[in-house]
């Protein structure tokens, strides 16, 4: 398929394609549901891939995650902990009301404030390094950090801005019903109908460009079954998350194109760390283990060993994925070559039990969710029978997808399957939120799942946070991945690779970060 290829002209980020005339609707049919239109309720591949159709984000992000302006035009140190930043003028929200910085720092007192019922929420960036923000004028921000803080950029991708006007007082269900979702991105809300659909028309005064499509409706399909079926049907025009096991039949389709790419998509499985007992850890008469044996190195590398990652790319993901020994994946930020893929060795996985005072096994039960990510449950089946091979008796039991990451982040599970996607692109983005020591206060770890606690690790992490060098600070977070590696903090097991599937005619630039956007596909 051919690609769009996005960069800047002039001063202006070109990421949208200049429209038809005719009037057309594009109809997406998307492996997961949005469980808000409040861009800043939940932290979330697909309401974040929505929210930067309706709303716009300070820095933006290319295809391969290379930064861009958005509605930031410039970010500048004045010192080691002074940042400036350069809005873009004469962009207007969608009621045609100019935006502004005074729009910013509404944002930044909501993330302050907190969104009521927000299981995890990106606005936390406006404050991550104990940023502190004053608007010099009405397109120039200020902001003051605790100490020099390297992720200043990387921050500001993720969070949309929202309206002051239209969101001061307002709740989360003002976004939901359309009161408060007034943005200043290159379609307009204008339905949701949640677990179902989000309809959306095209911003013809968008400051990049107007969308090709006038009207874009995004159907939630989570059934891979029933998302193929929709596609075939002419449902709907284009899906993501093909099953991979009709990919090869819809290549040789010839109404249809499939689109391969490589994503930052990483499957792992978390330990528990946290908690000296589990109920999901026993020994081979059922009763509960005590002290857990997750926290024991070996028991962690015996069963990282037990993982035959290949097998699972092969067999599982049809070749749609890499084996993992790490969590950037190759070409990303402070990848190390020197990291490959765990090795499979059951006979060492078991000799490691045996000197960790198992010999005989235990018993184990494994969570996952349901098609919330590519093929989940069938990893877990796979991870559950590679581990009775070497005497680990485990149970794969499956966690309803509205309850999964609730349950999960309160760190409830023994061994869970989770996956992450660095949504900024920075090598150290994963290491502050899934793996520093769990420290809400101070917004430290809040996808460490599984409370993993590393004083050495939390140094480094903390030094690359507050290096400003760009080759320094890579080393240190490569160091950082070797150390939570070598001490088998998660389970590394592969990268997804993006798959979509389009009726003739369409083309899709396949982005990194696995986000299907309307303004990002095009007619041929």
């Amino acid at each position: 398929m051919k690609s769009i290829r996005m960069g800047l002209v002039g001063t202006v980020a070109a990421t949208a394609i200049a429209g038809a005339a005719a009037a057309e609707t594009l109809t997406i049919g998307v492996s997961l549901e949005t469980p808000s239109i409040d861009p800043h309720f939940y932290n979330y591949k697909n309401s974040n891939q929505v929210a930067q159709q309706i709303f716009d984000v300070l820095i933006k992000q290319d295809a391969q995650q290379q930064y861009m302006q958005g509605l930031a035009l410039e970010w500048n140190n004045l010192d080691d902990k002074t940042w400036e930043i350069k809005l873009r003028k004469g962009v207007k929200w969608h009621d045609g009301s100019p935006f502004t910085a005074d729009d910013v720092l509404y944002n930044v007192e909501r993330a302050r404030a907190g969104i009521p019922g927000s299981p995890t929420t990106p606005t936390r960036n406006f404050l991550l390094g104990g940023k502190e923000w004053k608007a010099i004028d009405d397109h120039t921000l200020q902001v003051v950090t605790e100490a020099p803080h390297a992720t200043f950029a990387a921050d500001l991708t993720g969070p949309v801005i929202v309206s002051r006007k239209h969101g001061e007082g307002a709740e989360t269900k003002d976004y939901n019903a359309g009161p408060a979702s007034i943005g200043t991105g290159p379609f307009k809300f204008v339905d949701y109908v949640q677990g179902d659909n989000i309809k959306l028309a095209v911003n013809p005064d968008y400051w990049g460009g107007k969308a090709e499509w006038d009207e874009v409706v995004i159907k939630a399909l989570p059934n891979g079954s029933a998302r193929l079926a929709a596609l075939l049907s002419g449902t709907v025009d284009l899906i993501n998350d093909v099953p991979t096991e009709d990919i090869e039949a819809l290549r040789k389709n010839d109404k249809f194109d499939v689109t391969i790419a490589p994503s930052n998509l990483l499957i792992r499985f978390l330990f528990g760390h946290g908690r000296m007992t589990f109920p999901w850890v026993r020994d081979n008469n059922g009763e509960v283990l005590f002290p857990n044996p997750l926290r024991d190195w070996r028991v962690r590398r015996a069963i990282s060993l037990a993982i035959d990652r290949q097998r699972i790319v092969d067999r599982v993901m049809a070749g749609t994925a890499v084996a993992a020994g790490q969590a950037q994946p190759p070409g990303g930020h402070a990848f190390d070559p020197a990291l490959e893929p765990g090795p499979y060795d059951p006979e060492q996985a078991k000799k490691l039990l045996a000197d960790a005072g198992y010999a005989d096994g235990f018993q184990l039960t494994i969570h996952s969710p349901d098609s919330r990510y590519p093929n989940d449950k069938q990893i877990g089946e796979a991870v559950a029978q590679m581990l009775r091979r070497v005497g680990i008796q485990s149970e794969l039991e499956l966690v309803p997808n509205p309850v999964f990451s609730s349950r999960a982040s309160k760190g409830e599970f023994a061994f869970v399957l989770g996956a992450w996607g660095t949504p900024s692109g920075d090598g150290g983005n994963f290491l502050v939120h899934g793996l520093h020591t769990y420290q809400p206060g101070k917004r430290l770890g809040a996808a460490n799942w599984g409370r993993y606690n590393n004083r050495d690790l939390d140094e480094l992490i903390q030094k690359s946070n507050t290096e400003l060098d760009a080759k320094k600070r890579e080393d240190l977070v490569r160091d950082a991945w070797g150390l939570v590696t070598k001490d088998v903090g998660n389970v590394w097991v592969l990268w997804v690779a993006n798959t979509w599937a389009a009726r003739k005619g369409l083309a899709i630039d396949p982005r990194i970060d696995s986000y299907t956007m309307g303004h990002t596909i095009r007619k041929k």
